[in-house]
């Protein structure tokens, strides 16, 4: 009988891998990840890799200065497919649209074949004052718009979740 299991991890900066194990009994994977703009995610995929029957992917942006600061511009990195063909669900909390969550979501969407259900969690730091509420609800806005352009992506019966 194989045993299911959840591995929850923390990043700051450094999302490279060093060669890693397979990870056959990964099921469920819950990233906390500090990134700010324009660095790139792609150092997760080798994790995403190593874990060839993994069903669920949860990727939390946190304190990333997601919403505020430089908001660098950069060219959309490509990375290798790897097929995945057991990741059914997965979950971007923290969704901008900017470069580093728009390679890593294209990554999981191009490889996860089996896919049913991607939900894109929006959000932004709590902000005080008219004006710059207004200003966030734009950002918002904005990473609505990008998050949409996500579902012509999608494999075949997967739905997209925005909230």
């Amino acid at each position: 009988m194989q045993r299911s299991s959840t591995v929850s991890l923390n990043f700051l900066e450094d999302l490279e891998f060093p060669q890693l194990p397979k990870l056959t009994n990964l099921r469920q994977l819950k990233l906390r990840v500090f990134a700010p703009d324009g660095k790139c995610l792609l150092g997760l995929t080798s994790l995403i890799e190593a874990s060839p029957f993994l069903e669920r992917f949860t990727l939390r942006f946190v304190g990333s200065g997601q919403w505020g600061g430089s908001r660098r511009q950069r060219m959309v990195k490509k990375s290798m497919n790897y097929p995945n063909k057991n990741l059914k669900v997965v979950e971007i909390v923290g969704f901008v649209g900017h470069a580093n969550d728009m390679e890593l979501v294209t990554y999981l969407l191009e490889s996860a074949s089996m896919l049913e259900k991607m939900v894109v969690k929006l959000s932004h730091p709590f902000i005080f004052g008219a004006s710059s509420e207004c200003m966030e609800a734009e950002k918002e806005e904005m990473a609505r718009k990008c998050s949409l352009r996500l579902e012509p992506k999608l494999p075949l019966g997967a739905k997209l979740v925005i909230c």
